[in-house]
């Protein structure tokens, strides 16, 4: 029987991807004997959310997802990131396998809130694996509990979203008020909508990162 341990080496952007993606890079060993001939592999990433805000800053961001500073060794549970899945080719001892997982720029989503709201230089990441072992005459299940942890660097995210959208953000609004805020744009005659927002939010100096 196949004996699996993993482990999360690096993380790299996909270079020239329609949207943005990232590449996790994993390292299997197989600690038993026998050829593996594929691997099924499914990975589940969580993101484990500090047990308290890294500054003040941070605590202003990050307050809608997990309430008061009292509260967050309560709340801040390992919060669902991405699913992945890859097939892994046969090896014998160790080998290598990158997944690739989408990122998303959408305010809605509560990954991209935290890693927006973040002050710290990684994030650490929880990932666990499950899926089909195939043997040379035998198929197994991945056994439950196998995880690694990974210190995600917060930079690459803001790297990779500055360089799909460069100094702009992307919020997506509900369909009835974006009708609202069109029909406001063409009876004003406002020409983009930039000046809709500007004609909108009240005139006065704004904390901007």
């Amino acid at each position: 029987m196949a004996d699996l341990s993993f482990a999360v080496e690096r993380v790299s952007p996909v270079a020239g991807a329609a949207t943005p993606l990232l590449t996790f890079h994993i390292r299997i060993v197989n600690n038993g004997l026998e050829r593996v001939q594929a691997i099924v592999l499914d990975t589940r990433i969580q993101v484990e959310a500090p047990q308290r805000p890294p500054d003040a800053r941070a605590y202003d961001r990050l307050e809608e997802l997990f309430g008061e500073t009292s509260h967050w060794a309560e709340t801040t549970q390992p919060m669902p990131w991405a699913r992945a899945c890859a097939v892994v080719p046969p090896f014998v001892g160790s080998t290598r396998c990158a997944i690739e997982v989408p990122c998303s720029f959408d305010f809605n989503v509560a990954a991209t809130k935290f890693f927006y709201g973040l002050e710290a230089a990684t994030a650490p990441l929880r990932f666990e694996f499950s899926g089909t072992v195939f043997l040379d005459r035998q198929v197994t299940a991945i056994p439950a509990g196998k995880q690694a942890r990974f210190d995600f660097p917060a930079r690459v995210w803001s790297d990779l979203m500055d360089a799909y959208y460069p100094h702009s953000m992307w919020l997506r609004l509900p369909r009835d008020l974006f009708h609202r805020m069109n029909q406001y744009k063409e009876d004003q005659n406002i020409p983009t909508w930039e000046d809709v927002l500007e004609r909108m939010l009240p005139a006065g100096p704004v904390a901007v990162h």
